[in-house]
């Protein structure tokens, strides 16, 4: 994937994995691990700022007189686009414990991943998700920003809104509805289906338990305004 990116992009995305893999860094840290002028480094962290792959996660001030230290972390959208590579799984285990605060899926990763087959699916799951909503997919035009990009409630709503359904994906919850329209005997036969062990293992997890509760009542109110729009429709 990384080939068709351009000599920028790939910057770019340089940028992005070098703080998946260390969950924060110093703007000076990351001039370091990246081959790139300090003023050169500026733009690009601008730029990915304003994309809404990263953000300040706080400043410290400078030993010397001086401009603050910045400290730069992931968005959950920056963290999709560097899962929408091919990693390998070591490198995503790694990230996942350093984005653990990040996400639920990589808070409970370990328990989560006992099973070598319910951790194949659900790598699988996260790079269909993350390819799909592709943070480094336009960004050759620096366009103007919406005004909606640049109300910081619309971002929050977005970026909670972007967690939720990849966690759903991460979990197989659409799935969920094809199977469930399965017959019995199917249910009956494909007992120890994989999927079915991701269920079972997350429903264990008590922090996934709760975002499964909460997920079902979205769900059936979704389900409830569907048939009063129906029963409108007098279909």
């Amino acid at each position: 994937m990384l080939a068709a990116y351009s000599k920028r992009q790939e910057k770019l995305y340089t940028i992005l994995k070098e703080l998946a893999f260390n969950e924060k860094l110093y703007q000076k840290e990351i001039v370091k691990k990246i081959d790139e002028s300090y003023r050169h480094l500026i733009r690009q962290l601008q730029f990915l700022q304003k994309k809404g792959l990263i953000k300040l996660a706080g400043t410290e001030p400078s030993s010397k007189r001086g401009k603050d230290k910045n400290i730069w972390e992931l968005t959950f959208l920056g963290l999709l686009t560097v899962l929408q590579q091919p990693l390998t799984e070591k490198e995503i285990d790694v990230i996942a414990s350093k984005m653990k605060d990040k996400w639920l899926i990589f808070q409970e990763w370990e328990s989560l991943t006992k099973d070598s087959k319910i951790k194949e699916i659900i790598i699988h799951k996260i790079r269909t998700f993350s390819v799909s909503h592709q943070g480094l997919a336009n960004i050759k035009k620096d366009k103007h920003l919406s005004w909606f990009d640049n109300k910081p409630e619309f971002k929050k709503f977005a970026e909670q809104t972007l967690m939720f359904e990849a966690t759903k994906t991460a979990l197989c919850l659409d799935d969920a509805v094809e199977i469930g329209n399965l017959p019995s005997w199917f249910y009956e036969e494909k007992k120890e289906m994989e999927i079915m062990k991701l269920w079972r293992t997350a429903a264990s997890i008590p922090s996934i338990r709760k975002f499964l509760e909460e997920t079902f009542k979205v769900e059936k109110v979704k389900y409830q305004g569907l048939m009063k729009f129906k029963k409108w429709l007098q279909i």
